[in-house]
């Protein structure tokens, strides 16, 4: 279920909508579960101390489609017409969810083959990655396409229109580039990090082709009566590439990007705090003397049962436990190096 809207005469009309499987398309559509009009705040009634409730034909229409907790539901689809004082006060006071981490199942990965389109895949990369190249598109980590199994076309793209309003004005014109796969057209070198550095028009010209393509796909947009008409759904890339502009060029900013997007796993070493062997009596309760003469197997236990009580889990000292474990390293790579 989520929100949708469409304009009307500039202004624009929101209702709510949920996805269903069709027999007779063998496809996902959406059906129409409540019209919200143009003033969905019309439908919430805030308290003085800024909770709110809502209509109760809204309720009872959502319940009825199958939620079996509408309010929760509504809350997160419809907070960005909550007053400023409800907002606080739900930012303040979130509902509790339980959201549960489970790895992809067999059945799960086969639809994400079956129904997400590779402009799905391209764009999920980007929203999480902000990878302008995509020949690494493989690598990305199916969960990611979680939220978009078993959803009609129009319910993916309106997911996609409330992840790409989280990206920095700047970042636009770079993002249609990479999603649309216009570095394919290029043989530069630098055309996979550095689109501004081609030629305008002729990424205009492979920009026009590419959406143009994709707009007569049929296994993408299903549902398309007119083909000659660009879809909706690919109307605000259009305005995104040609009424924004690729940053300006900077080396030294394209270098870090590019260097950190390819080591995202790097951390900066923690700085080690170096423990005189007079501490050890105090962090393990042995002298030096004896702890010098432990095995790993002996000091090892001996680190298990001492951070058990130190750590901050279990009423310990934060400071005293990484105390704790940095001995515990030192003596270790002490052990290394004594020969029996």
């Amino acid at each position: 279920m989520y929100l949708a809207w469409e304009r009307h005469n500039t202004i624009p009309h929101y209702s709510i909508r949920a996805s269903y499987y069709s027999e007779q398309l063998d496809d996902f559509i959406y059906k129409e579960i409540f019209d919200l009009g143009d003033r969905p705040a019309d439908f919430i009634d805030e308290y003085d101390n800024g909770s709110v409730v809502f209509d109760e034909e809204l309720l009872l229409a959502v319940e009825l489609a199958g939620e079996k907790n509408a309010y929760s539901l509504l809350e997160e689809m419809l907070f960005p017409f909550f007053s400023r004082e409800a907002r606080a006060f739900h930012l303040k006071y979130p509902s509790r969810k339980k959201i549960t981490v489970t790895p992809l199942s067999a059945e799960e990965k086969e639809k994400i083959d079956q129904q997400l389109h590779i402009f799905d895949l391209r764009r999920l990369y980007y929203l999480r990655y902000s990878a302008v190249d995509q020949r690494h598109l493989h690598k990305m980590h199916k969960k990611l396409c979680r939220p978009l199994i078993d959803t009609c076309r129009d319910e993916k793209e309106f997911y996609f229109i409330a992840q790409e309003s989280q990206l920095p004005i700047r970042e636009l014109k770079t993002y249609v580039f990479a999603i649309f796969d216009l570095q394919k057209h290029f043989t530069q070198s630098f055309a996979a990090h550095m689109p501004q550095g081609l030629p305008e028009n002729e990424i205009e010209e492979m920009f026009i082709e590419e959406i143009c393509q994709l707009n007569r796909q049929k296994e993408f947009f299903k549902v398309h009566k007119d083909r000659s008409s660009l879809h909706r759904h690919l109307q605000r890339y259009v305005v995104m590439f040609f009424d924004f502009f690729f940053p300006e060029m900077s080396y030294e900013r394209d270098f870090i990007h590019q260097f950190t997007n390819s080591h995202r796993r790097f951390r900066w070493p923690d700085s080690k705090q170096k423990i005189e062997p007079e501490e050890y009596v105090e962090l393990f309760g042995l002298t030096k003397e004896k702890l010098y003469k432990l095995s790993k197997s002996e000091l090892t236990r001996l680190y298990r049962k001492r951070a058990k009580t130190l750590h901050p889990d279990q009423g310990g000292e934060h400071g005293r436990f990484i105390l704790l474990t940095e001995a515990y390293n030192q003596l270790i790579y002490r052990l290394r190096g004594r020969t029996d």
